[in-house]
């Protein structure tokens, strides 16, 4: 029986641990979950460990298929067992994943590099051109495969594939035209246009030779290919100059200026402005004359002169025009005799309808204003009057109507507001004041509109259950309004009171005594208490004055002879420093704050604490006295065994363990402390680095550090005589990783060695043959 309690325990405990467990990861992201086997995984590679390696991969692909780095890294374990189809697949997702990441780039175009040349090898050229594509595409700044691809397309006549690459070569080497010494590129680009050139689309072809001609390269090619362009650009230009020409002769306007167009994109001259200037001089005047004469035709003279007034405006000097304008202003100098006999019936007419629209604009405008403000019953009469200037108006009828409703709303808004205003004051007038105040703020916030009408006593209800901010800031919205001045006054002088403010209550109060005695029954019993607060005082200032002075003589002689005892035990302590005996005594100076200095009380109280183990309270202590005195040293000290055994990796705490470190640069476990601490955020900066410095040197054969710091130089391309020690001790750690040689070759380079920087890339190259980064070669 007692076997079977136990199994059962068991069970119970293992179920209990499982499902912890399982709540535990499914409260993970799944990135969360997935970055202990990526890092398991990389361990692993380092080891050349690449099936295991791979096995923990697809376990964080399954839960993270979005997490670039766990495709990279198969893709890497499939290329160190050189299994390049296979990488491949791994490779691109994680290049569709993150396409700007250089080491993916660099990875996927070795890959395309390598299955090109296999291609090139079983004489597949199509299939070895795609590959080479690919790798162009997948990290494009290696512009000699470019150059390459272009010139095998270019022999086998796929002028078509170049051009659609060449915006894409241009827009991925932007930094390269910029640096301007890339000959590769500069021929590449050459392809380019020689191709536009051969389609006859010299303004491209123009275009990638202006680029190439960034780079600072002789190209006889570039200088040739230019000239053959605009000399076939100029004679383009003059063939389509003299089809425009015969085309503006015969009337054909628009061809001819669209044919101009063609020769202006061909080559840009004055000579071709100036023709297409006067094609549509010309056209524009012949259209002009043409409205117009039509226009006279069916008797619209008025129409035909504003059109030839717009024309002779435009074209001043123009016969054709004057003499048109000439017939058509007789004709309407004959209609216009006609009209001045029928002017006065006209004029007549007109100032009575000018009258009856003056009045409906009034109108109209006054139902505006109205509505504006709300007033919707007076704005529905002023519209009324102005439908009955004109009945015809659905405008007027429809915004009638629409007041109306507006109107009802208002008014059933008002009945509500009344309603809910009663409810409030009745619950006011019964002194349920809590009740009253939920009430009156719902009322405000509905019917906002309404808010000075009832914010005064809303006030008042906030007084009464003692919410005086709110009381105050309700008081202050009806400041200005004269007819709430009483109440105004009322509440700030009690708010006042009740906040211990009795001067600013005695003035806001008197003024409510003065214009209403009997407005509030306890504004006289407020001041009174004030009054006699104030003659108490007075009392007890007299009757001090009055003391014995033996009294006072003695009270001060045991007072001071408390001080002066309470000071020699706490020196004593000090000299001894024995804080942990006396940490009873130091709590209760520390809670009486009786002594002079408490920030030595502190300090001592703070350290008694450290030594008794309680940290947490320690460093609360401590880091007060810190607010007020910063460079205390044994505040310092103190703060940082705080948070040194507080384990505290916050950055107010690595910043107490940096002081502790100053005090005593000997303390190793400090150090060890802040690089792991560094090292665990991942951190950076020069401190980050010196203090992870400091820790190699005191464990030199720590990788996780040495390969940290490592990485750091890599990202931040610091190159010193530093940074060149802890590369080569990470290449010893890790000979597989390339990118440690890429950088360890830039760091020579930086420091003007040559010849090492040479020898570490013979090595490389020996090492990483298929790695791009590594050899000029496709």
């Amino acid at each position: 029986m007692q076997n079977f309690y136990k199994f059962n325990k068991f069970f119970l405990s293992v179920i209990c641990f499982i499902l912890l467990t399982s709540i535990q990861a499914y409260s993970l992201s799944p990135k969360e979950q997935a970055a202990p086997l990526v890092k398991k995984a990389r361990d692993h590679l380092n080891l050349f460990h690449y099936e295991k390696a791979r096995v923990l991969l697809e376990q964080a692909i399954k839960i993270d298929p979005n997490n670039w780095e766990s495709y990279f890294l198969a893709g890497k374990s499939y290329l160190k067992q050189k299994k390049e189809i296979s990488a491949e697949k791994y490779l691109r997702k994680a290049h569709e994943l993150k396409p700007d990441m250089v080491d993916v780039q660099k990875a996927l175009a070795a890959v395309y590099i390598f299955l090109a040349k296999q291609a090139q090898k079983q004489g597949k050229n199509s299939e070895m051109l795609d590959f080479l594509h690919k790798a162009c595409r997948a990290y494009p700044v290696v512009t000699k495969m470019w150059l390459t691809l272009f010139n095998k397309w270019y022999s086998s006549g796929q002028s078509d594939k170049i051009i659609i690459e060449g915006d894409y070569l241009q827009r991925s080497t932007k930094r390269l035209l910029e640096q301007g010494d890339d000959k590769h590129l500069q021929q590449a680009l050459v392809i380019v246009a020689r191709c536009y050139y051969e389609k006859r689309d010299f303004p491209n072809a123009e275009k990638f030779l202006d680029y190439a001609n960034r780079i600072r390269q002789t190209n006889e090619e570039l200088y040739s290919l230019r000239r053959k362009i605009r000399q076939q650009a100029e004679d383009e230009a003059r063939r389509l100059i003299e089809n425009a020409r015969k085309l503006a002769d015969n009337g054909n306007y628009s061809e001819a200026l669209t044919i101009l167009e063609q020769a202006q994109k061909t080559t840009d001259t004055s000579e071709i402005q100036e023709i297409a200037d006067k094609i549509h001089k010309e056209s524009e005047i012949r259209k002009f004359l043409k409205e117009a004469d039509t226009l006279r035709k069916q008797d619209k003279f008025y129409e035909s002169l504003e059109k030839l007034e717009d024309a002779s405006i435009k074209y001043p000097a123009d016969e054709r025009i004057a003499n048109l304008m000439a017939v058509v202003t007789s004709k309407i100098n004959q209609i216009e005799e006609e009209k001045a006999r029928k002017n006065a019936k006209i004029i007549a007419e007109k100032k009575r309808r000018l009258e009856r629209a003056r009045k409906l604009r009034f109108f109209v405008n006054e139902a505006k204003t109205y509505q504006e403000e709300k007033k919707y019953d007076v704005a529905i009469i002023s519209l009324e009057k102005a439908l009955k200037l004109s009945p015809e108006s659905e405008v007027l009828k429809k915004q009638i109507e629409e007041l109306k409703e507006k109107s009802q709303k208002q008014k059933e808004r008002q009945n509500a507001f009344a309603i809910a205003k009663s409810e409030f004051e009745e619950l006011f007038s019964s002194q349920k004041y809590e009740e009253a105040y939920n009430k009156g703020t719902q009322i405000n916030e509905t019917y906002s509109e309404y808010s000075l009408e009832i914010t005064p006593l809303l006030a008042e209800a906030a007084l009464q259950i003692e919410n005086y901010d709110k009381a105050k800031d309700l008081a202050i919205t009806f400041e200005n309004s004269e007819e709430n001045k009483l109440v105004y006054n009322y509440i700030r002088g009690m708010v006042a009171y009740n906040e211990g403010d009795r001067d600013l209550a005695l003035e806001f109060l008197k003024k409510v005594n003065k214009i209403a005695p009997d407005f509030r029954p306890e504004v006289n019993s407020t001041i009174w208490q004030i009054y006699l607060y104030k003659f108490q005082v007075g009392i007890y200032i007299v009757l001090l004055i009055l003391a014995f002075p033996i009294i006072k003589f003695i009270k001060s002689s045991w007072q001071n002879f408390q001080k002066k005892s309470i000071l020699r035990k706490i020196e004593r302590i000090r000299e001894k420093g024995n804080y942990e005996e006396n940490i009873s005594f130091l709590e209760e100076r520390y809670a009486k704050e009786d002594c002079p200095n408490m920030k030595q009380i502190s300090v001592m109280l703070a350290d008694a604490l450290l030594r008794k183990g309680d940290a947490k309270r320690a460093y609360d202590i401590v880091n007060k006295v810190l607010k007020r005195d910063s460079k205390n040293p044994h505040a310092k000290r103190v703060a940082g065994e705080a948070c040194l055994q507080l384990q505290d990796t916050s950055p107010v705490g690595l910043e107490h363990l940096q002081n502790l470190y100053k005090l005593d640069e000997n303390r190793k476990d400090v150090v060890e402390f802040l690089a792991q601490s560094y090292m665990k955020s991942k951190s950076d900066h020069k401190l980050a680095q010196d203090f992870i410095l400091k820790f190699i040197s005191l464990n030199p054969n720590n990788s996780e550090a040495i390969t940290f710091l490592a990485d750091t130089y890599i990202r931040r391309q610091l190159y010193t005589q530093q940074s060149l020690k802890i590369l080569e001790r990470s290449i010893k750690i890790a000979p597989d990783i390339p990118d440690y040689y890429a950088a360890l070759i830039a760091n020579h380079r930086k420091l003007e060695n040559h010849e090492e920087a040479r020898k570490i890339t013979e090595i490389a190259q020996s090492r990483f043959p298929e790695d791009p980064q590594f050899q000029d070669n496709p």
